[in-house]
């Protein structure tokens, strides 16, 4: 059975950046879509514009876990390909179909897609957060988040605030740190460099039919961002370690788009930006039986990942943080 794929509209939410794709130097010019029936897996993929192609067998492919669709941004040299959006089949033959099964009579299919949401700001839509410790989470409020104007020139950029390394006395019972249920109640003194919890989000309602590639590698990368050594402090190194999912363990790709890390840092305090990189493939990894392999597809905070995130419409992903030692800024005590 020969299938003609169409794509839906991605729509106007946020998919890495708003315009993305329509509009702009990084629009949406590229498609994979794989099919599964029993344990065979079925691959295309084409350049928009354009309909790709594809011969499958008859059977029930009802769910992006049966058919999905990737779309997204296919760099110039053919060597990164950003997703900006995943879809799940809607349509059969132009008519809206809630049972997607295919037989002989069906000649087209449309793949509804909606975009992976991203954008690091100063509220709390931001799709970065700091989760802990105490009220430097920015779930429970983004007071702690500033946003820094004329150091960086003419541009502001949400700014996280974090304490440094440097022991804090504990007087009484403190709250669960950053979901660690073993700081419920420590006595003495807390170094909260290790207990730095956050969490990147990436919603979307189609993970079914998205899996990490590699066996769940994934990686949040700090760096010392020559942006920021137009302030006065020093760019300082910091170290990322990826919570969940567990490296090496597992191809499922989180239901809630939910990617937890944790940050530790010296007593130097300054600045540095994190970015996260998520390799991911449509259904399962592994070539089909025409040895098409998936593409390499990664979830970024934007296009231009190490870029620091202005917000809507920016095509940065970076999340921008300050240390510092002003620890009585912040309550962390439960």
């Amino acid at each position: 059975m020969s299938l003609t794929i169409n794509v839906g509209d991605v729509g106007t939410s946020r998919a890495i950046n708003k315009e993305l794709a329509t509009t702009g130097s990084y629009v949406m010019n590229h498609y994979e879509v794989a099919f599964l029936n029993g344990s065979n897996i079925y691959r295309t993929d084409w350049t928009s514009p354009g309909t790709g192609h594809i011969t499958v067998p008859v059977g029930d492919y009802t769910g992006a876990g049966k058919a999905v669709a990737f779309a997204g941004y296919k760099n110039g040299g053919g060597t990164e390909y950003t997703l900006y959006a995943v879809g799940k089949i809607t349509k059969i033959n132009l008519v809206d179909q809630s049972t997607i099964y295919l037989d002989k009579s069906t000649s087209s299919v449309t793949f509804g897609l909606v975009p992976i949401n991203s954008g690091v700001t100063n509220t709390l839509t931001s799709t970065f957060h700091i989760l802990g410790p105490g009220n430097h989470s920015t779930s429970i409020t983004a007071g702690n988040i500033s946003t820094w104007y004329n150091a960086l020139g003419t541009t502001s950029y949400p700014m996280f605030v974090l304490p440094s390394s440097k022991p804090i006395a504990t007087d009484g019972p403190l709250n669960n740190v950053g979901g660690d249920s073993s700081l419920a109640n420590p006595t003495g003194s807390l170094n909260v460099s290790n207990n730095i919890v956050g969490r990147w989000n990436f919603s979307n309602t189609n993970y079914l039919g998205v899996s990490l590639k590699g066996g769940g590698g994934w990686t949040v990368t700090p760096t010392y961002p020559t942006i920021i050594s137009e302030i006065s402090e020093s760019p300082i190194q910091i170290i990322v370690t990826e919570k969940y999912p567990p490296k090496a363990s597992t191809s499922i790709m989180p239901s809630d788009g939910n990617f937890y890390f944790s940050v530790s840092v010296g007593d130097t305090l300054g600045y540095n930006k994190v970015y996260i990189s998520v390799p991911v493939v449509p259904i399962k990894d592994g070539v089909d039986g025409k040895g098409n392999s998936p593409l390499p597809w990664t979830i970024r905070g934007g296009v231009e990942n190490s870029v620091l995130d202005e917000g809507e419409n920016s095509d940065g992903g970076a999340a921008l943080l300050f240390f510092t030692d002003d620890n009585a800024e912040f309550d962390i005590y439960g």
